[in-house]
């Protein structure tokens, strides 16, 4: 948050390092293109693609990079790979790229489901939709549109005749390394037969992030999946699973979709970590509140019994009475 803008720098990491001349170039060594910024290095795999052109340009060269992490990396280092990716306005080399990975995967509908899947997914929003992608909507927008990559990369998967099913199933398989940019995506998909029935295997082996696509599947209007998320939900709760996202989610769906008496059960577990396990109960009441559900106020007022302090300047008290104030506001529109 305080510190410079640099990429994740970790040990055991691969990158191409690109670089400029310094401005006296006879005295001094080349140097990194930009002083900071996550972009300053591409990430990169140690494997050999080979490709029908070798590279005759420094361009060339990097392209190629770019196209064997896609290509050839795992699921982790594909994502990556987009990651770096959604910095860049990719148009002015996507046809470039897009033969690359041609050459590389060639008939490979999975691989290029996954790719498509992992560069979409590592884009913010508002981005456009997947059916936006397939009709080709934004490639005429020019340099005012970064995501032409992965534009055509959808497109081309478009063109098999399962190519959303693999898209829908590659969506699920990086859920557990990127929820969030999976969730959204599959909420276009919320009625399809196949992520429902792939979800719900998800949910009952508990896997890492599943429950967190749940909720932007169900808040799309899928609700045939509530109870096994419900069952998964209280699972989460009850220890099955310690990472953040998945307790996130876990609130999120019990508070939203929940039955009377579930969201009766949930507040009864705030109330019992309150005084046995503070860090589960900050968890719990942090991922409830400080949203537009009215079932929050019941949290509240348990937050607003508890004179204890929360942190060095406020009281859980002081939350309470905070929060309550903004649902008191009237909202501007």
């Amino acid at each position: 948050m305080n510190g410079p803008d640099v990429p994740p720098l970790q040990s055991g990491s691969i990158f191409v390092v690109p670089l400029k001349p310094n401005p006296r170039p006879d005295s001094d060594a080349s140097r990194l293109l930009a002083d900071e910024g996550i972009v300053t290095v591409i990430p990169a795999i140690e494997h050999q693609v080979s490709f029908s052109v070798q590279p005759k340009t420094k361009r060339e060269y990097l392209l190629q990079e770019v196209a064997i992490a896609l290509s050839a990396g795992t699921r982790e280092e594909i994502l990556r790979e987009a990651s770096y990716l959604r910095h860049q306005t990719t148009n002015g080399y996507a046809a470039e790229m897009m033969k690359l990975l041609d050459s590389a995967m060639s008939g490979d509908t999975g691989r290029w489901a996954l790719v498509s899947a992992s560069l979409v997914s590592a884009l913010g929003i508002p981005r456009p939709t997947i059916g936006d992608f397939m009709a080709g909507r934004y490639e005429a927008h020019g340099t005012s549109w970064p995501g032409s990559l992965a534009e055509m990369s959808v497109r081309k998967l478009a063109k098999s005749g399962d190519g959303q099913e693999k898209l829908i199933n590659q969506f699920l398989n990086i859920s557990d390394l990127n929820e969030w940019g999976s969730g959204i995506a599959l909420q276009e998909f919320a009625q399809s037969p196949t992520l429902v029935k792939g979800l719900r295997s998800m949910l009952e082996a508990h896997r890492p992030g599943s429950l967190y696509v749940a909720y932007d599947v169900i808040k799309a209007g899928q609700h045939s999946i509530v109870a096994t998320a419900m069952n998964t939900a209280f699972a989460y709760l009850n220890g099955a699973s310690k990472r953040h996202s998945d307790i996130q989610a876990a609130c999120w769906v019990i508070r939203d979709f929940g039955t009377h008496a579930q969201f009766k059960e949930f507040l009864g577990d705030i109330r019992r970590f309150q005084y046995q396990d503070q860090k589960q109960y900050d968890e719990l009441w942090r991922n409830t509140i400080w949203s537009d559900n009215e079932r929050e106020r019941a949290v509240l007022d348990i937050l607003l019994a508890d004179q204890r302090m929360y942190d060095s300047s406020q009281r859980y008290s002081d939350v309470a009475r905070g929060e309550l104030t903004r649902l008191r506001t009237p909202k501007s529109h």
